[in-house]
């Protein structure tokens, strides 16, 4: 049998140079979706490509606690909230794998 210890890191735990990465990634992704603003008509129309600033993005990262492995890449965690049976616990997918963190 295989063993393996991975260390996943909250973005305060990351390097300069992975939160930096984390940082470019997540902008991407943010820019990358609509955002609805209200027109001088009062009608909300879809934007793209909205600019975000690196305090704003540290914000969203931290605000929703995504989780990384050490070079700034974000894994692929689910947090249950609400009335989820799982409400409160984090699961880490990983080759196929799902661990409770």
């Amino acid at each position: 049998m295989k063993t393996a210890n991975i260390k996943l890191y909250s973005f305060s735990e990351l390097s300069e140079s992975a939160k930096l990465k984390a940082i470019e990634d997540h902008r991407e992704f943010l820019e990358s979706l609509p955002v609805e603003i209200e027109d001088e008509s009062g009608e909300l129309k879809e934007y793209y490509g909205m600019e975000y600033t690196d305090s704003e993005i540290i914000e969203n990262i931290e605000a929703n606690e995504y989780i990384y492995f050490n070079n700034g890449e974000m894994t692929s965690c689910v947090t249950y909230t609400g009335s989820h049976p799982k409400a409160g616990i984090t699961e880490f997918k990983f080759k196929g794998e799902i661990y409770t963190l």
